[in-house]
Formats: C-alpha cells, structure tokens, sequence
C-alpha cells in the first residue's frame, strides 16, 4: 500500500473535500519534514498532458490555499496548503502567490515633527532688530538657500535680532534648535525665552569661539511650560558680527512610533488574519500612515502576478502548473507575538499556540520549566519564536537536552524532548529501521541514524550517546517522486534544514 493525495477546500471555506488528486500529483510530489517545523514545504506539478487547459485555467482559479492532505491508510503522514502556483500557458509564466498577502498592517518609524521657524534662514526678509542691532539679508556667507541672517553690533551693549516672536510650545514635549553659525567676532547667544517673562528655557552660546560651528539648543521634555516663546539671538556684551543660517526649531524626534493596525476585515474573513509590520524611517505620522494603508491595498488580497516582459513569437511547449504547498507551520509566521515577559519555555508555546488557535491546534506539548523571556514590544513573528524557545532547551543540561517543535498531523503543535534513542540505521545508501527493514519513504521522520558503512575507528570518551561518531541526527527528511528503482519513492536526509 502507498499513498493518497486528496485535495479539500481552504480550512476557512469549510475544508470540504474536493477530491482525489493521486493519480495527477503523486508522479511529481515531493516534500519535507523538519525537527523545527515539522510538516514543512511540498511541491508538485500538472502538465497538459494530464488536464486540459480549462481545467488546469480552472485549477489555478480554485486552489489558492486548499488544502492537501497525504495518507497511507488511515495515517495522514502529510498536510498542508497550496501557497503559490507558477502557471505557464502559452509559454508566458502568470504567478499566483498567497505567500505574501498581509491583511494587518502596521509600521514602527521615528516620528518627525514639522519645523516651527518660519523664517530661519532670513530668506523671506531680515530678522526683527532687537535693541537697535544692525541685521540684515547677506548674501555674504550661507548654507542654504540665497540668503543668511546676518547681526552685527557695534559696543558692549546688548543687542541682537528676534528670529520669530512667538512660537506655541507645549509643557512635556522636547524641543530641538539646529543650525550653522559663522561668527568672525564677539561672543553670542541663540536663547528660547517664554514671552511673558523672558525665562530662558533652552540656549546655545558661542562662548567667544570663532569660525563655523553648529548651532544646538534644547528645551527638555522636563518642560512644564505651555505658551509662547520667541527666538532670540543676542551679543554677549562684545562688539562683532554673526551670521546664521538654516534654523529649525522643532519637536524632538520619536523613534519607535506606532501607527497601530490598519486592516482589510474582508480579506482576513476570506484568509485568516495575516500581519505584517514595516519598519519605516523618520517620517510624519500622516506619511506614514499613508505608507500603511497603500500597502494594505496592494497586497491584502492575492493576485495573479503578470509578467514583466513578453514576445510575439509564438512558444511551443505544454501548459503547466509548478505548484509550491507549505505545511501549517508556515501560518503560524502570519501573526507577531502578542504575549511578553519571562515565562517558563512551554508557557510561551502553550500562548503562542493559543494565538494562532485559527489554524493551528494544541498537541502534545511537553512541560519545560526553563525561563524563557520575549522583550516587550518586541516585532517579532510566531513561528521564529517558537524555533528560538526550540533552539534553548532546557536548563537542566541533561543528555536529553534537545528539543523538537513543529506542527503535524491535524494541524497539531507539538513541543517535546527528543530521545537519544536510534530510530535508523544507514547501511548501503539505505536508510533502514533499528532491526534493518528499508522505511516507507512517507514514513521518514527527523531522528537519529547510525551510519553503519564508517568504519571504526577512535571513539569519543564521552559517554553521551550523542558523541558517538557514528550517529548523526537527521535534521530534514523529504521524500521525492517514485522512480523505476524506486517504485515507492526515494528518501533524501539531511543534517541541516535546507
């Protein structure tokens, strides 16, 4: 006895068997199984030769995300969804990818805030004089625009030029002031005074250096003033000139601003909830509010990817369909975790389990007590959490400290030890059971195998099983399409996954 391949609806449309899909997908099919992840990718493919064009037409318009379930008997030994088909017809490649179809979307940025100056580069006209200083226009020394700001004072008095008069500030905000400076002579003050009684609440001093220099004041965020305050820039009882340029007064940028979510209600009623998180630069909130929702639009419903480029000339060559299933461990990267802090290892899988609970269901889940922390607010999704809380162990150190995690047959988590026991032997390119019987390739699991064929030689003085040389833990197991010599498949392993 070998296997069925059948085919039902997405789990979200009911999963409603569609059909038998054996005979069409099993010369073709492929697929792996992963220590982290358990059932993991498959692939098949449909040619003319087996389907007519409108049925492979109508197989591509249908099967987005239906589900495939592989048997051997009454034993599912494989499931997943169909997440992308590559359609050739006509020789023109149309793509039909669910792979990457947010419908949740949210960005974290720096938040920037609008410049309060109107006026900081003395473009629009010379400063406000203060105490009879002589300011204009020049021309003579700038960094942006045509014009600089440029205050020249002739004693020991003090004198200067008013920037802006007022300038609305809010108590628990900080506040910064940029700009360059060119000072030949004197000393000076860049001040933000309150308006009603002159209070300094932040000031840069050139402090009687001379040439180029950065100009840099702050009100801090321990403010507890809301009003006005007005721009000053003063002598520092010394006769000279100064030149500014490219002011900007504005509020202290925010990194790690949160949009929220934004959604798409419909798609995730059709797909489940997909989320994705982009990681944005400094940016308004309107803009990147805006970025948010144009993603939204663009990708929340999966489309049929047109090619980029195409030919007259006619292409000879049946029609096709490369198809690409993921196993349920793929959904569970659909979500970022929502639970935080330092819990025991299987506490954080038992919640993360419980948050992808709509395609994912509990199995069996063994108690480690090993503290495993999850920063707060950390972006980060499901599926690499649980391979990282996987990767940990336990803290006992034991001989047994080494975990598997994946979801499998009905679309069960599982979290458990592995045992150091063998589960194969290698002998002759043959992966065999412990009593020497060839395994049913679609009964190849990740476990440890003892090559046979290595010859004996020095051994490790260790007494953990693990360190014999002869034993390898096979990471990935996939199973390739039947051949002549291989009537029931071929298995490939691999130590690392693939």
């Amino acid at each position: 006895m070998g296997i069925s391949l059948k085919l039902s609806k997405a789990l979200l449309k009911g999963n409603a068997v569609i059909g038998d899909y054996t005979g069409l997908l099993r010369p073709t099919w492929r697929r792996t199984v992963r220590r982290r992840g358990g059932f993991f990718t498959g692939t098949a493919r449909l040619t003319q030769e087996q389907l007519t064009r409108p049925e492979l037409d109508q197989f591509v318009r249908d099967m987005a995300l239906a589900e495939l379930q592989e048997m051997h008997g009454g034993l599912m030994t494989w499931q997943g969804i169909i997440l992308s088909m590559v359609y050739t017809r006509n020789g023109v490649p149309l793509v039909h990818s669910a792979a990457d179809n947010p419908n949740a979307i949210k960005a974290i940025y720096t938040r920037t805030f609008d410049n309060l100056l109107t006026n900081g580069g003395s473009e629009s006209g010379a400063w406000t004089a203060f105490n009879s200083a002589t300011v204009t226009q020049s021309t003579e020394w700038k960094t942006g625009g045509v014009y600089s700001g440029k205050i020249e004072v002739g004693d020991t008095a003090i004198r200067g030029a008013d920037v802006q008069a007022s300038i609305d500030i809010t108590a628990g905000k900080a506040y910064r002031l940029m700009g360059q400076a060119n000072c030949p002579s004197a000393s000076w003050r860049v001040a933000l005074n309150r308006t009603d009684n002159d209070q300094t609440l932040g000031f840069y001093s050139t402090r009687g250096r001379h040439g180029l220099m950065p100009v840099d004041a702050q009100i801090p965020a321990s403010n507890e003033y809301t009003g006005e305050v007005r721009l000053r820039v003063t002598s520092e009882a010394s006769a000279g000139t100064i030149y500014l340029d490219d002011l900007v007064l504005k509020e202290v940028d925010q990194p790690g601003a949160d949009t929220g979510w934004y959604s798409d209600d419909m798609a995730i009623t059709e797909y489940g909830r997909r989320e994705d998180i982009l990681l944005l630069d400094t940016l308004s909130d309107e803009a990147a509010l805006g970025a948010v929702q144009s993603q939204l639009l663009g990708r929340a419903w999966p489309q049929i990817e047109l090619p980029r480029q195409g030919s007259t000339q006619k292409t000879d060559g049946m029609d096709t369909i490369d198809i690409t299933l993921a196993g349920p461990w793929a959904t569970l990267n659909w979500l970022y975790v929502n639970s935080f802090g330092t819990l025991a290892a299987s506490d954080h899988v038992l919640a993360i389990r419980q948050q992808c609970a709509a395609f994912v269901n509990k199995g069996a889940i063994m108690p480690n007590a090993l503290p495993y922390t999850i920063e707060a607010g950390a972006q980060l999704r499901c599926g690499d959490v649980l391979k990282s809380i996987c990767d940990s162990g336990e803290a006992s150190g034991s001989d047994q400290n080494f975990w598997e995690i994946g979801v499998g047959r009905g679309r069960n988590l599982y979290y458990n030890r592995v045992s150091p026991d063998l589960t194969y032997q290698i002998k002759d390119s043959q992966l065999l059971d412990v009593g020497g019987t060839p395994i049913d390739p679609w009964l190849a699991r990740p476990g440890w195998a003892e090559w046979r064929d290595l010859p004996l030689g020095v051994r490790s003085i260790s007494s953990r099983r693990q360190h014999d040389p002869r034993r390898l833990y096979l990471q990935q197991v996939e199973m390739l399409p039947p051949t002549a010599e291989h009537p029931k498949g071929v298995v490939n392993y691999s130590v690392d996954e693939q």
